[in-house]
C-alpha cells in the first residue's frame, strides 16, 4: 500500500515556524506595552503627588524664590507624563501590528494544512478505489470454471 506524501510539508513546517516566531514577538510586543502603561502610571503618579506637595507648600507660606522653583517644575513632570503617554501609544500601534502579523502567519499555515487534508482525502479515495479493482479483479480470478454472471 503507498503512503500519502504531502509534497508541500516543508513549506508547512516552515510556515509553522514563522507563525511560533510571530508569537514570541507578540509576546515581547505586550511587555514593552506593559512597561509603557508601567512608565505611565508612575509619570502620572509622580506629577499629582508634587501638586499635592505644591498645594501644601503654598498654604504653609514657603518662600516666593522657592515656589517659582516649584512652578516650573510641573511642567517638567507634565512634559514627562505626556512623553510616557506616547510611548505607550506606540507600544499599542505596534502590539496591534504584531497581531495582524501573527493572523496572517496562522491564517497561511491553516491553509496549508487544509491542503493537506484535501489531498490526503483525495489520496486515501484513490487509494481505496484501486483497491476495490484489485479485489474485483481477484473476485472474478477466482470464480469457479470461469463462469460469470
Amino acid at each position: 500500500m503507498a503512503v500519502f506524501n504531502f509534497r508541500l510539508a516543508q513549506v508547512l513546517r516552515l510556515q509553522q515556524a514563522v507563525e511560533d516566531m510571530e508569537k514570541r514577538k507578540l509576546q515581547q510586543r505586550l511587555g514593552e506595552l506593559a512597561q509603557a502603561e508601567e512608565a505611565l502610571a508612575q509619570a502620572r503618579e509622580q506629577r499629582i503627588r508634587f501638586l499635592g506637595r505644591m498645594q501644601q507648600a503654598e498654604a504653609g507660606g514657603l518662600p516666593a524664590a522657592q515656589l517659582i522653583t516649584w512652578r516650573n517644575w510641573h511642567p517638567v513632570l507634565a512634559q514627562r507624563e505626556e512623553e510616557r503617554q506616547q510611548e505607550r501609544v506606540t507600544a499599542e500601534e505596534a502590539v496591534d501590528e504584531q497581531r495582524q502579523h501573527v493572523y496572517r502567519a496562522r491564517l497561511e499555515r491553516r491553509t496549508l494544512e487544509q491542503l493537506e487534508e484535501r489531498q490526503k482525502e483525495q489520496f486515501m479515495l484513490a487509494q481505496a478505489q484501486l483497491e476495490q479493482v484489485a479485489l474485483d479483479e481477484l473476485a472474478v480470478q477466482s470464480w469457479p470454471n470461469g463462469e460469470r454472471l
